[in-house]
């Protein structure tokens, strides 16, 4: 964000088909677990075993169907599969923090708590690699009272999606009762 401020160039994807039309609908049936998006996913899957980015859309219709047994079977494949994939941690990251285990976090991130320290031969990241990391670091600082690098993150995320982003919210309550349990120290 800062060089992007600095420099003047415009942060985006590296790659077009994220913006073409078609990749918006498929995203759109992934997200509502549409099952016809999710028999898409499969039968890609079963074409390319090994490709991330197929399990990690495998896994989220399984959640948004609320079949996290599935999920977790697809999240567990590609973390096999691809240890160093960035969504890949994420979900890793998203369960220790919903099974309350925080302390796991510095350990999937390799003790980066920067994106360009985790991975230092890439100069861009896209937009919700930057929020969706910034909200799982503000949610482990907040488990640990550092106001400081919480309200950070948060506002990073505040930044890239605004504030009615439901991270942004989360991070802002963590916040405030983060403030709260120092008080009662």
């Amino acid at each position: 964000i800062a060089a992007s401020k600095e420099t003047g160039k415009v942060v985006a994807e590296a790659f077009m088909y994220r913006h073409h039309a078609q990749t918006h609908k498929v995203k759109e049936m992934l997200d509502s677990g549409s099952p016809k998006a999710l028999r898409i996913m499969l039968d890609l899957h079963e074409k390319y075993p090994h490709d991330p980015h197929f399990m990690n859309n495998i896994a989220v219709c399984y959640q948004v169907q609320k079949k996290y047994e599935k999920a977790d079977e697809f999240i567990e494949k590609m973390n096999r599969a691809c240890s160093d994939y960035l969504f890949g941690r994420f979900a890793r990251a998203q369960r220790a923090i919903s099974e309350d285990r925080f302390e796991d976090i510095p350990s999937i991130f390799n003790n980066c708590f920067d994106l360009k320290s985790l991975y230092p031969e890439r100069d861009v990241f896209h937009v919700s690699e930057v929020a969706q990391f910034s909200f799982i670091m503000g949610m482990y600082f907040a488990s640990i009272g550092d106001i400081k690098m919480l309200k950070m993150h948060r506002d990073i995320v505040k930044e890239l999606k605004g504030e009615e982003d439901t991270r942004v919210q989360e991070l802002s309550v963590a916040i405030e009762e983060t403030f709260a349990i120092l008080k009662s120290l």
